[in-house]
């Protein structure tokens, strides 16, 4: 699903934003959640993320990924932009922030904040 089929599925649902909290780094992260609210700016439901999107088919001996539809498809290209950016969240840092899906403006921003840790030498007599 790309940015204008998603945008065009939300407006289907009446639904006028979209807030994706999302965590991580050091090997790990993700989307924390996904909220929906209305016009008036009333949250009006959640969606989950689906995460089991491959199958194994034992006929080719590889792994399939499943069409997806409905919640799921909407779900996974709403975290898309998330997971383009961090991919794995693997690295030496940390990061938290949103993803703003608004359907009336045709927007959608990532913002939140990033640390990174970085070792410093340091010798003592004791």
């Amino acid at each position: 699903m790309n940015k204008s089929q998603v945008f065009a599925e939300l407006r289907k649902r009446g639904i006028a934003k979209v807030v994706v909290g999302f965590s991580g780094g050091g090997d790990e992260g993700g989307c924390d959640g996904i909220t929906l609210f209305n016009g008036e700016g009333v949250k009006i439901g959640v969606l989950e993320e689906e995460f089991n999107n491959e199958q194994y088919d034992p006929a080719t001996k590889k792994w399939v990924r499943k069409e997806l539809s409905g919640d799921a498809a909407l779900s996974e290209a709403l975290c898309k932009p998330v997971y383009d950016k961090y991919c794995t969240f693997a690295g030496e840092f940390h990061v938290h922030g949103e993803v703003v899906w608004d359907v009336d403006k045709g927007e959608a921003k990532m913002s939140g904040s990033e640390s990174v840790s970085h070792d410093e030498e340091f010798e003592d007599d004791f």
